[in-house]
């Protein structure tokens, strides 16, 4: 078991990897340090409400994420 605090020093430092190795990549959104960043709300949506989804089915905590990246920067 751990807190919610260690799941999000986790992400955060994993994000930081992340953003690391997509350095040279113009279109990557670095993740670390940016809270609202919807690869990790998506990522926390699936830690945290993942249990709760049908046959373990994420599509419904993935999809809205999915939708507000396209509409914001296609």
């Amino acid at each position: 078991m751990c807190t919610t605090a260690q799941v999000d020093a986790a992400f955060e430092k994993m994000a930081a990897k992340v953003d690391a190795q997509n350095d040279g990549d113009p279109l990557y959104r670095p993740m670390a340090g940016h809270p609202e960043s919807m690869a990790l709300q998506a990522a926390r949506a699936l830690v945290f409400e993942g249990v709760a989804q049908p046959n373990g089915y994420t599509e419904p905590l993935l999809h809205p994420g999915g939708k507000k990246v396209k509409a914001l920067h296609f």
